[in-house]
């Protein structure tokens, strides 16, 4: 009987203690992550501010250069050579004063600047005075036949290399009330980029372009190719490039990116050229929110939950020992008095203090003393007396 008590308590506690640790987890893991998507949704409107006043700067930059005195110079050389020459310094001078502010985190000079004329022919880059020379850069990229024909600077994520995508500013150059050349400045859009703005956000973050008829990841703030291409797989799946030419968000959806969960959304990066050609799409940024780390706290209160279940079943086996064996051993000891009376042992009496069942020994001992003939009293003065006509027997 004591061992099915304690069995019985134990399993008791199993049950509660299973219970209680599937209803904290489960309440805790929701509780974290309730917030994980309006989380996501305030990073991205935050994120779109931010990209729009680090675009108005950077365009702001260059503009400032572009209406300087030395890049007016530049088209006042009387010959090519001499032309290429001081677009080679201004191109030089353009990418060291902006990266003297620029990016605001970490400044440093610009990867790429170039001086066109007004056809958009390439006059010098910085790295090399005869690089590029002669490139068109009108029939390559809509933005600098925009920045010609308006004479208005334009910002776009161009793949101005082929393979390499940067963030660039196209700034015209205008000389006697026309326009005589602009200014390209670009920096590429590398993963260093996005761990800056991870550390200004809080949220990871990364930029999606479109390559001809997919997509592609040119920066992100985690992860390697695996995680960069389960996110393109999630681009081609929601057909974003709609929801970025009409400047709509992307919703909040979940991910799964190596086995870790992340709820991710975005929108058009902000301030950048319209491009009118078919198939064309606007490059967006993504904000990510790791579920699986947001929720890693739940995990935690596992262990806490299972020790004290531990310490709690020992304390109750423990009780129970205790309050079986002053349960028990008294029944014991009136279990053997029985024995003995039945055995012929008729003036034995179960002696027996028990605050439970000394009232039950009592009436035992009453009962023999009635079966016996025999007067008895109790220690409270309670007399047992033997009906009438019944007196002891031989």
């Amino acid at each position: 009987m004591r061992w099915k008590l304690i069995g019985g308590n134990v399993l008791a506690l199993l049950f509660a203690t299973i219970v209680a640790l599937f209803w904290v987890r489960g309440s805790v893991t929701e509780a974290l992550s309730r917030d994980i998507s309006p989380m996501v949704e305030r990073s991205v409107v935050l994120f779109d501010a931010l990209r729009t006043a680090q675009g108005d700067r950077y365009q702001g930059l260059v503009t400032a250069q572009a209406n300087s005195e030395l890049g007016r110079n530049v088209f006042e050389a009387t010959n090519t050579t001499a032309r290429s020459l001081a677009a080679f310094e201004f191109a030089q001078r353009v990418g060291r004063s902006v990266g003297e502010s620029y990016p605001q985190d970490r400044p440093r000079p610009a990867d790429v600047v170039a001086i066109t004329d007004d056809q958009g022919k390439v006059l010098a880059r910085n790295i090399d005075q005869r690089q590029e020379v002669g490139r068109d850069l009108k029939n390559e990229f809509e933005a600098v036949a925009q920045a010609l024909t308006t004479g208005q600077p334009v910002h776009d994520y161009i793949r101005y290399d082929g393979t390499r995508w940067f963030d660039m500013v196209f700034a015209p150059i205008s000389r006697e009330g026309r326009v005589a050349g602009v200014i390209v400045v670009g920096y590429e859009l590398a993963d260093s980029l996005a761990t800056q703005d991870k550390t200004r956000l809080g949220a990871d973050v990364g930029y999606i372009v479109r390559e001809g008829d997919r997509f592609a990841v040119q920066s992100l703030s985690f992860g390697t190719q695996t995680e960069k291409s389960a996110i393109l797989a999630w681009a081609s799946a929601n057909n974003i490039g709609a929801t970025l030419n009409t400047d709509g968000s992307l919703p909040v959806r979940e991910l799964e990116i190596s086995g870790r969960r992340y709820r991710i959304a975005g929108r058009a990066v902000p301030g950048l050229h319209r491009p009118t050609r078919a198939g064309a799409v606007r490059p967006g940024f993504i904000v990510l929110a790791d579920v699986t780390a947001a929720q890693a706290p739940a995990l935690g209160i596992v262990l806490p939950i299972l020790y004290l279940g531990l310490l709690a079943l020992v304390i109750m086996v423990v009780l129970n020992v205790l309050v079986s064996n002053s349960m028990l051993q008294p029944i014991e000891v009136i279990e053997e008095g029985l024995l003995k009376i039945i055995n012929g042992d008729q003036a034995h009496r179960i002696e027996l203090q028990h605050a439970e069942l000394g009232g039950i020994v009592y009436r035992i001992n009453q009962l023999v003393q009635t079966l016996t003939g025999e007067e008895e009293s109790d220690e409270s003065g309670r007399v047992s007396r033997p009906p009438p006509g019944r007196g002891p027997q031989e």
